[in-house]
């Protein structure tokens, strides 16, 4: 159940980014202050932290693939600004869709004994979970969040919601 419930959380974002055109990612509009760009790298970041990094420890691969440590200074409490122009739309995706798979495969390749099983150890604490499933279902939530927030954004910048009624959600 997880991992459908993870699956259907990032076919979900990935909908909503595939929505907006990338030379608009970075247009960050005042009432909102935060921007599609900021948004995937939050979400890249959190998928990180909450569905590998405190399930398996730090994974090597994806270390090489994405700059973590990049993403962790721009992504996590700063403002949208801050980050504008730092990866492009192309990169933030190919770094997104690693994350993605990554996650996928390690909750898949988890037992329900190990979903019970204490978080791996970090230099900070989770902010809300004790047990690896615990975190796999904030990162669940932590990612419809910042759908809503994606959903906001589009529709300030492109003036109209999204039409879940024509090439909707359920689809693909």
């Amino acid at each position: 159940m997880l991992l459908q419930r993870t699956q259907q959380a990032y076919d979900w974002i990935n909908k909503y980014l595939n929505s907006i055109s990338t030379d608009r990612w970075d247009e960050t509009p005042p009432v909102v202050d935060s921007n599609v760009s900021w948004q995937l790298g939050h979400l890249t970041l959190s998928a990180y932290f909450h569905s590998v990094l405190v399930i398996k420890g730090h994974q090597p691969d994806i270390l090489q693939a994405i700059p973590i440590k990049d993403y962790s200074r721009l992504y996590h409490r700063t403002a949208a600004r801050e980050a504008v122009g730092k990866f492009s739309p192309e990169e933030m995706l190919t770094h997104w869709t690693t994350m993605q798979t990554r996650s996928l495969e390690i909750i898949d390749s988890l037992t329900e004994e190990e979903l019970k099983s204490p978080l791996v150890p970090t230099d900070f604490p989770h902010p809300v979970a004790n047990i690896k499933r615990e975190a796999l279902e904030w990162n669940i939530l932590h990612n419809h969040y910042h759908f809503g927030q994606l959903g906001l954004i589009r529709r300030v910048l492109l003036g109209e919601p999204y039409d879940y009624f024509s090439g909707n959600l359920r689809e693909e």
